[in-house]
This record gives structure tokens, sequence and C-alpha cells, in this order.
């Protein structure tokens, strides 16, 4: 016995192309929204996940990203910036960890703070099963890119920003960012972090 054909025509995929459409579609029609103002005590605490693909391939869109924040920190009352990992799709090469410069020099030279948490493509190879290297973000990323920022308090292991934290007073009241690597190891449960609020 013959299965009915259907009528309906197959089912189109999105092209990456289409998906960069509906994103400036998303963001105009959020547009409006974007410049309502945010008066204190009320902050805003920007969250950027996964710039991998932007930071590889459309640099261009995560520079915008960053240039919005910027021109939108006063009526947003922008505290912080944090993202989420996989800020790049391999952490070895020198091209995506220079876009991803590019855009955070925005946020540094408007005074923003940020921190980058890790994931598994920030790792050298993006493969953190075999090897947890990350000299290719830390070298552009590394504690010493924070050395001179008062929020920034400390990191770990030495050396290293696969997990690091900060602290803000906003509106008189203290607030820890925390940032841990893609599958902290144990050793990061294991260290005693020494946070100092001050």
């Amino acid at each position: 016995m013959k299965s009915p054909k259907s009528s309906a025509s197959p089912r189109k995929r999105l092209l990456p192309t289409d998906g960069l459409i509906l994103f400036f579609i998303a963001m105009w029609a959020l547009l409006p929204m974007a410049s309502a103002q945010v008066n204190p005590p009320d902050f805003t605490v920007v969250v950027l996940p996964d710039p991998q693909n932007e930071t590889q391939y459309f640099p261009q869109v995560l520079n915008s990203q960053t240039q919005c924040i910027v021109n939108n920190r006063q009526a947003l009352n922008i505290q912080m910036v944090l993202t989420e990992g996989d800020n790049i799709n391999d952490g070895a090469s020198t091209a995506q960890l220079q876009n991803l410069d590019a855009a955070f020099r925005l946020l540094e030279n408007a005074g923003v703070p940020y921190l980058l948490a890790i994931g598994n493509h920030d790792y050298n190879g993006f493969n953190p099963k075999a090897s947890r290297n990350l000299t290719g973000f830390n070298q552009w990323f590394g504690p010493g890119r924070f050395a001179d920022k008062t929020y920034f308090k400390g990191n770990f292991p030495a050396g290293s920003n696969a997990n690091s934290y900060a602290v803000l007073t906003i509106n008189g009241q203290q607030y820890l960012f925390i940032t841990l690597e893609y599958r902290a190891t144990s050793a990061v449960f294991k260290t005693p972090l020494t946070i100092q609020v001050q």
C-alpha cells in the first residue's frame, strides 16, 4: 500500500543570512524599548551570549552591539557587560581575537566594566577535553588586560582569566560578578577563592 503524498511543500531551511536578517528585524523592532530611560536605583547588566560567530564571521555586528551599549550606557544605566563564554570559535585564532579585542576596546574606551566567561570554543583548538590550553585567550584577555580596572578583583589559576571576579558598587550597594570556566575543574572548587570586597 502506498502512503499518500503530502501536498505541502518541503520545509525550507534557514540560511545563515536569513538568521542575520531576522536578528536585524528583531533589533529594529526592539529599538524603541532600548531607548527607554532607566533611572536609579534600577540598573542594567548586559549579557552577550556566545558571540563567537559574530567574532569570526560578522565582526561589524559585534562592534555595533558594543557600540550600542556605549551609546545607551547613561539612558539604560548600564553597569556591567558579561559574556556567557564562546567569545571566539577557536582560542588559537589571532584574527578572531583581534575582532573580539576591537569590539571590547569600544567598552574599555568608554569606561564600561565587563568580564568574559570561558566557553569550550575559547580554548586553543576548541577542545577542552583534550587540552585546557587558554594561552590565546589569555594573551589578549588575561589578567594583565584588567590590571588597571578597579572593578577587577581576582582570577584563578594564576596568570589566567579562566575564572575571574569583579566587584562594583551600584547605588551604594556592592555587587559581586563571578565568571567560571567551561566545565570548571575540581581545583576551582577546592581552592578557596579569597574575595576582597572593599
